[in-house]
């Protein structure tokens, strides 16, 4: 994901987040290979995300300064080289993503990051000096 520096800053207790403001989806493919992605909300069984609704007028925010289309949101993902938690605009959910919508926002978790952020708490900071996503819980 290619990154652009956003001026928004976030960090994370236990797993540093980074915020990459690429927004493509590059390689991606509507067909039978490819289901839809899940709704995170209808899991009965297990309690995925939840987005705070500081994080979510974040979310929104940066959604309408990028200028992406309506069912653009925040991508989750695990660095596969350094095992954390980073995270990026995305115009939609990658197949197999889990879906969580909360406040007007999208944010599309890998499976991985599913995993990793269970029973989690999104939350965020915004001062006139910086804006901070961090997790809790």
């Amino acid at each position: 994901m290619a990154g652009v520096d956003s001026g928004i800053e976030a960090v994370g207790r236990a797993c540093p987040i980074k915020l990459n403001t690429g927004a493509g989806r590059e390689g991606h493919r509507d067909d039978a290979r490819n289901p839809p992605p899940r709704d995170a909300r209808k899991r009965s069984n297990r309690h995925v995300l939840t987005v705070s609704p500081e994080a979510a007028a974040l979310v929104r925010q940066l959604v309408r300064t990028a200028d992406l289309p309506e069912g653009s949101g925040l991508r989750i993902v695990v660095d596969g080289q350094h095992h954390s938690l980073s995270m990026g605009l995305a115009h939609g959910p990658e197949p197999q993503d889990d879906v969580v919508s909360s406040g007007g926002a999208r944010v599309f978790l890998s499976q991985p990051a599913t995993g990793r952020l269970e029973s989690r708490t999104l939350a965020a900071e915004v001062t006139e000096v910086r804006s901070v996503f961090y997790l809790s819980g």
